[in-house]
């Protein structure tokens, strides 16, 4: 599989407890796109009955919709973090990512995500990514309850499911050109 994970992401990665009395605190790092889900999510993120937080990284900032959500609320929205420290230290500051994409082929946001040892949650509308990422990927239908039932399920296993994620082998920009070789040579 391509990929733009190299070593650094790999670095300095820890196990770390997570109750259900502490803020959880939720990703997304993407397009601000509407395929991409991300009015879905907020308006999903809205109604969860959860001590969480959401943070919104990506870039296509002018098609995000600005008055979309409360000022007040749990959101946070940030542009695209172009250097790997910053994006590395956003993954460490979240407990789960959530991909909310309508569609999807290859999404480098979930290496990214296991690399940091970060539980992921999907849609059902790419559900078919669990085959290719089996550990540490969750599946949620589009809509409140069920979605604040899986991060609850995740929150109640965290460093279960970190110690899963820490075992896998996450496929890296040197694995991949390794394997390229090895097919070329062949």
């Amino acid at each position: 599989f391509p990929s733009e994970i190299d070593n650094e992401w790999l670095k300095k990665r820890s196990i770390k407890k997570k109750n259900n009395k502490n803020k959880i605190k939720l990703l997304y790092v993407g397009r601000f796109r509407e395929e991409k889900g991300y009015l879905s999510l907020i308006d999903i993120f809205k109604n969860l009955k959860l001590n969480s937080s959401l943070k919104m990284v990506g870039n296509d900032y002018k098609y995000f919709k600005k008055n979309y959500y409360p000022k007040d609320s749990n959101i946070k929205i940030l542009g695209q973090l172009v250097k790997n420290k910053d994006l590395i230290k956003c993954y460490d500051d979240c407990d789960i990512f959530v991909l909310p994409s309508y569609a999807e082929a290859y999404p480098q946001v979930i290496l990214e995500s296991l690399s940091r040892l970060k539980p992921v949650i999907i849609f059902n509308e790419i559900k078919f990514l669990k085959k290719t990422f089996s550990v540490g990927v969750f599946n949620s239908q589009r809509n409140v309850k069920d979605l604040q039932k899986v991060i609850k399920n995740i929150a109640s296993n965290y460093s279960k499911i970190q110690k899963k994620i820490l075992k896998q082998k996450i496929f890296t920009q040197k694995n991949f050109f390794n394997e390229m070789n090895t097919i070329f040579q062949d």
